[in-house]
């Protein structure tokens, strides 16, 4: 998702031609770094928070007393490595790095 540090430059463009380019400034290099990683974050909870919602219904009181220990088990599991899948990216600078729970029914 995020460019490598050495493809950063700014890019002059006259008459729809490249005319120049200037490579970010070390400063620049790490703001943009750090904006990839917000944004990286914030997919990682949408879709984290889309997967949680999707999965309400396995803990409804009428489904849930139907399950054995070991489905509650896996379905409390899946639900708690969701909640708890951002923190374990806070470094992460490319979305395809994420490595999503599953649910074994």
């Amino acid at each position: 998702m995020c460019m490598d540090s050495n493809d950063l430059k700014h890019v002059f463009v006259e008459d729809g031609k490249i005319v120049r380019t200037v490579p970010f400034t070390a400063q620049e290099v790490q703001e943009y770094h750090v904006r990839c990683k917000q944004s990286v974050a914030r997919l990682i909870k949408e879709q984290r928070d889309q997967l949680l919602a999707d999965s309400d219904i396995l803990v409804l009181p009428d489904r849930w007393e139907s399950y054995s220990p070991e489905k509650r088990f896996a379905v409390s599991s899946y639900r708690q490595a969701l909640r708890d899948l951002p923190a374990k990216y806070t470094d992460c600078t490319a979305y395809e790095q994420v490595v999503w729970p599953v649910l074994n029914s």
